[in-house]
C-alpha cells in the first residue's frame, strides 16, 4: 500500500488525476485532457515549491525567536509528526487513506453530503494521527484499520460540509469548499469577529479581482510585515550570535533577503492556484454528471487567499501577536507545554483566520478574532498535548499543529471508553 501513500503525497497527482478523469468524462479530445491534467499538477506543484521556499526561510525566524526571546518548548508540525509515523507504520497509513478515501467517495455517491476532499497531505495528516492514537490505546490491528477508514472517511466528508456556509460568505459561491484541518479556526474566526466587527468586509470576488493587482498588493504589504517581524527577535541578538544563525557576515541583509522570500514563496503559492483551479473546476463537472452527482472539491487554504488579501495582512499581524502572547503566558505559568512559535501555522493558519474575520466583521473583526485565534490556538494545543505520550514513538520536541487532528484524538478516545473497552 506504500504506492496509495506516494500517489497521495506526491503534489497535485490525486487533483491532476482527479481533473484528468473529469475531462474524460466530459468527452473532451485527447489534446485537451493532457494540456488540462498537466497544468493542474504543475499549478500543484508551483502551489508546493512556493510552500518549500516559505518553509525554508521561516526556519530561521524560529531561530531568532527562541535565540532572542530564551524561549524552549514544543514545535507543533503535523508534517514531523506524520513523517514519524510512516517510518514505523507506513503500509498501515497507506491502507487507511485508500480505504477512507474509498468510504469518503461511497458516502458523497449516496448521500446529499458531496464534497470531495482533495488536500492529499491531509489525508495522510489525518491517517496517520488515527494510526498513532488508535496504537496507543493498543487496538488490534483489523479493528484499527475499520474504525481508522470509517472515521477518516467521515471527517473529509462531514467537515467540507459543515465548513461551506462559512466559506460561502468568502467566495460567494459553493464552487469550491475547504478540505484542512483547521476548520475549528474557521468558525472561530468567523464568529468572533461577527459579534465583535462593525460589519462584513468587502471581499473580492471572482468577477472582480485583477491577479495582477492582487499580486502587487500583497507583494508590497507583506515584505515590509515579514520584515518587521524578522527584524524585531533580531534587535535583541548580539551580532555574533545573529551571524552564526544567518551564516552571513551582514545579518540584516540576509535577514531582508530571507523576508523577501517568504513574500516570493506567497506569490508563487497564487500563481499556483490560480493555475490548477482554472482547469480543476471546470473538469470537475464531469465527476459531478458521472460518479458524484452535484460533487463539488475541497481545496487547500491558499485557495481563499485571494478573496481578501487585507484580511492575509492583518491576521498574519494579529494572529503573530497573538501566538507571541501565548507562548509569553505560557512561559510566565509554568504551563507544561510551552508552544514556540509556529510560523507554518501563523503563515498560513494566521493568515487563513484573517480571510474569514474579514468577510464577517471587516477590519475590526479581523484583528480580534486574527489575535484571539493567533492565542487560544497554542493554547488549546498545548493543553491537548498530553493526550498522546509521543516519546513512545520517538517524536521529541514536537507536537501536532491544527486543532482538528485533536477532535479526531478526542473521538478516537471516546470510542476507546465507550465501545472497545481497553
Amino acid at each position: 500500500m506504500s504506492i496509495v501513500v506516494q500517489i497521495l503525497r506526491i503534489p497535485g497527482l490525486l487533483v491532476g488525476i482527479i481533473t484528468m478523469l473529469g475531462l474524460i468524462m466530459l468527452k473532451k479530445p485527447l489534446n485537451k485532457i493532457f494540456y488540462g491534467t498537466i497544468k493542474t499538477i504543475l499549478g500543484f506543484l508551483i502551489l508546493t515549491l512556493g510552500v518549500e521556499i516559505i518553509i525554508n526561510s521561516l526556519e530561521i525566524f524560529e531561530s531568532l525567536f527562541m535565540e532572542a526571546f530564551q524561549v524552549k518548548g514544543i514545535y507543533f508540525d503535523d508534517n514531523i509528526v506524520a513523517g514519524k509515523m510512516m517510518a514505523e507504520k507506513g503500509d498501515l497509513i497507506g491502507v487507511i487513506m485508500l480505504l477512507g478515501f474509498l468510504t469518503h467517495l461511497l458516502i458523497a455517491r449516496f448521500t446529499r453530503i458531496k464534497w470531495i476532499y482533495l488536500t492529499g497531505h491531509k489525508i495522510w495528516h489525518l491517517s496517520a494521527i488515527l494510526v498513532l492514537v488508535f496504537l496507543s490505546v493498543d487496538v488490534p490491528e483489523f479493528k484499527l484499520i475499520i474504525f481508522s477508514a470509517v472515521i477518516l472517511g467521515v471527517f473529509m466528508s462531514i467537515q467540507p460540509f459543515i465548513l461551506q456556509p462559512w466559506i460561502r460568505k468568502v467566495t460567494g459561491n459553493d464552487n469550491f469548499g475547504m478540505g484542512h484541518t483547521i476548520g475549528l479556526l474557521v468558525i472561530m474566526s468567523s464568529v468572533i469577529a461577527k459579534i465583535t466587527g462593525k460589519s462584513p468586509g468587502k471581499i473580492k470576488r471572482d468577477d472582480d479581482y485583477n491577479q495582477t493587482e492582487l499580486i502587487e498588493h500583497l507583494s508590497i504589504s507583506l515584505s515590509f510585515i515579514i520584515f518587521l517581524m524578522f527584524l524585531l527577535p533580531a534587535l535583541f541578538i548580539d551580532k555574533p550570535v545573529l551571524i552564526e544563525i544567518t551564516s552571513s557576515q551582514y545579518p540584516l541583509v540576509d535577514i531582508f533577503r530571507q523576508s523577501l522570500q517568504v513574500t516570493a514563496g506567497i506569490i508563487i503559492v497564487l500563481k499556483g492556484v490560480e493555475m490548477f483551479l482554472t482547469e480543476l473546476i471546470p473538469a470537475f463537472e464531469g465527476i459531478a454528471n458521472r460518479i458524484v452527482p452535484d460533487a463539488k472539491p475541497a481545496l487547500d487554504v491558499p485557495v481563499f487567499f485571494s478573496y481578501s488579501p487585507l484580511g492575509v495582512n492583518i491576521g498574519l499581524i494579529s494572529s503573530f501577536l497573538g501566538w507571541t502572547s501565548a507562548t509569553y503566558l505560557a512561559k510566565l505559568f509554568a504551563l507544561p507545554v510551552i508552544p514556540i512559535p509556529s510560523m507554518m501555522g501563523i503563515m498560513f493558519g494566521g493568515t487563513i483566520v484573517g480571510v474569514f474575520g474579514f468577510a464577517a466583521g471587516g477590519k475590526r473583526g479581523a484583528i480580534i478574532s486574527g489575535f484571539v485565534c493567533g492565542a487560544v490556538w497554542p493554547l488549546f494545543i498545548s493543553v491537548l498535548y498530553p493526550l498522546i505520550n509521543l516519546s513512545n514513538y520517538k517524536i521529541t520536541g514536537s507536537g501536532i499543529l491544527t486543532p482538528d487532528l485533536y477532535l479526531i484524538i478526542i473521538i478516537v478516545k471516546f470510542i476507546e471508553k465507550a465501545f472497545l473497552g481497553y
